[in-house]
C-alpha cells in the first residue's frame, strides 16, 4: 500500500473476479466471490478502530474494465459499535453442511437477518409456511438430480478436488483425492445426494432466499455483499449457514424457487441457517500475499 497525502486516502486494494468463481456459475460465483466486500473493509475496521480509519467500498470504479468490481478505500472516521462487533463474527463463521440442532431461531434474530441483507439492496425471504418449505426441499432434490445426470458437471466436480493444502475447491484427504474423482466423474449419484439434500432442507430451522430486483453484474455484487452480512450478523446470534443452492444453479428450476418468495425478482441463492451442533475447524485460508498486492 503506497503513502498518499492526507486529502487522498491509500487505496487498499481492488477486487477482481477469480478462478474460485467459476465453479458456482456466472451469477452464483459472482455471489460467493464478492462476499470479501463486506468481509474485507470488516477486517479493516477491526485492524484499523484504535487508528479511527474505516474502509469505504466503491463498486466499479473504472468503466472501461467490467472485471474491475471494486475498490476498497481507508478514511478517517469513527468505526461504528455495530461493524466492530461483525468484526469479531469473522473467525467465528462456518460454512456448516451437517444437521442443524432442533432449535427455532427467535423471531427478533430472524429480522435482525432480514435488515442485514436489506442493508446491502438484497432481499431475504425466509421460507416459513410448511408448503413452500416442502417444496423448496423437493427443487433441491431436483436440483441435484439434473446436476448429477450431466457428464460435463460431473467432470467440472471432480476437478475441483485437491488435497487439502492445494488451492482452492473441495478439499479430501490425499489418498482419496484420485478415488474419489474417479467415482464422480463415472457414477450418477443424484438420487442418494438429492435424498440426503432433501433432509436437510426438511430439517433446516430456517430456510430462505435472498434475491434480487435486477440480474445484472451490479445485482451480483449486492447479493455477495448482502450474503457476507447476513452470515456475520447470523455469526454474531449463533447461527451458521449452508447452500442448497442446486434450483438456482438449473436455469429451469431458478424462476420456481423466486416464486416461492412471493415477490419479483430474481432468486440468487437458496440456504439454510441454525445453530451448529458441534464447533468445526477453520477451513483453510489462502496467504495474505496471494490475494492482496501493492505497488
Amino acid at each position: 500500500m503506497s503513502q498518499r497525502s492526507s486529502q487522498s486516502p491509500p487505496s487498499l486494494t481492488s477486487v477482481r473476479p477469480s478462478r474460485a468463481c467459476v465453479f458456482f456459475g456466472a451469477f452464483v460465483g459472482s455471489v460467493a466471490s464478492v462476499a470479501v466486500l463486506i468481509a474485507l473493509p470488516l477486517a479493516v475496521k477491526g485492524a484499523s478502530a484504535a487508528a479511527k480509519l474505516d474502509a469505504v467500498v466503491e463498486v466499479f470504479p473504472d468503466a472501461a474494465d467490467d472485471d474491475h468490481l471494486a475498490r476498497v478505500r481507508l478514511v478517517p472516521t469513527v468505526v461504528a459499535q455495530a461493524d466492530a462487533e461483525l468484526h469479531a463474527a469473522l473467525t467465528e463463521r462456518r460454512t456448516y453442511r451437517r444437521t442443524f440442532a432442533a432449535t427455532a431461531i427467535d423471531p427478533e434474530t430472524v429480522h435482525r437477518l432480514v435488515d442485514a441483507v436489506a442493508k446491502e439492496g438484497a432481499a431475504l425471504s425466509v421460507l416459513d409456511a410448511d408448503d413452500r418449505r416442502q417444496r423448496a426441499a423437493a427443487l433441491v432434490a431436483e436440483g441435484d438430480t439434473v446436476q448429477w445426470a450431466n457428464p460435463s458437471w460431473r467432470r467440472e466436480l471432480a476437478a475441483w478436488m485437491h488435497p487439502r493444502r492445494r488451492g482452492d475447491g473441495l478439499t479430501l484427504p490425499t489418498l482419496a483425492v484420485p478415488v474419489a474423482q474417479l467415482v464422480v466423474r463415472s457414477f450418477d449419484m443424484g438420487h442418494g445426494v438429492a435424498a440426503k439434500d432433501r433432509q436437510l432442507a426438511d430439517e433446516s430451522p430456517l430456510l430462505a432466499v435472498l434475491s434480487t430486483q435486477g440480474d445484472e453484474p451490479r445485482d451480483w455484487l449486492a447479493s455477495g455483499q448482502a450474503l457476507q452480512r447476513l452470515l456475520l450478523v447470523g455469526a454474531r446470534y449463533g447461527l451458521q449457514a449452508s447452500y442448497l443452492n442446486q434450483p438456482v444453479q438449473v436455469a429451469g428450476l431458478r424462476p420456481t424457487v423466486q416464486q416461492l418468495t412471493g415477490r419479483s425478482g430474481f432468486a440468487q441463492l437458496l440456504l439454510r441457517m441454525g445453530i451448529a451442533s458441534d464447533v468445526l475447524p477453520a477451513a483453510p485460508r489462502r496467504p495474505v500475499a496471494d490475494i492482496i498486492t501493492g505497488p
